[in-house]
């Protein structure tokens, strides 16, 4: 499923109204359910956290990063994390990818990076880092 499935589907499971949820978060009913039908497509992932929380899941979750999509995030950033500290280090790492690019090119990315073999993903890490570095790197 996908983020607007997940967000209504996580909404319900909650017995919550869309009234409700979207007080709990401080946004208005509408706004709540123009994210579940899609109709605004770069929801602030501020506002992902924000629900997450009150749906008792995590953003990553809510995403439908779940599953495989975790080791694929983990192998891009080299990471050596176990499933707790997972969470804290996708939101430090990505909000400013996720704001910057919206979900779905995050997900065409992650389901391009998934179908590479070990060369290719070597490749994409090895070119990230050095971005990376280059980008952050101080003058």
């Amino acid at each position: 499923m996908g983020l607007k499935e997940n967000l209504r589907s996580a909404r319900k499971s909650c017995k919550m109204t869309l009234e409700q949820a979207g007080d709990q978060i401080g946004i208005t009913k509408a706004t709540l359910q123009r994210y579940e039908s899609g109709a605004i497509a770069n929801i602030p992932f501020e506002n992902i956290e924000k629900l997450a929380s009150i749906y008792h899941t995590t953003p990553s979750q809510l995403m439908g990063w779940e599953g495989d999509a975790l080791p694929i995030l983990a192998d891009v950033f080299n990471l050596q994390l176990g499933k707790q500290d997972w969470d804290e280090h996708l939101r430090q790492r990505m909000v400013a990818y996720y704001d910057a690019m919206g979900s779905e090119a995050i997900e065409s990315l992650l389901g391009k990076y998934s179908k590479l073999d070990d060369r290719g993903r070597h490749t994409v890490s090895t070119v990230l880092e050095m971005e990376y570095e280059r980008c952050t790197k101080e003058d």
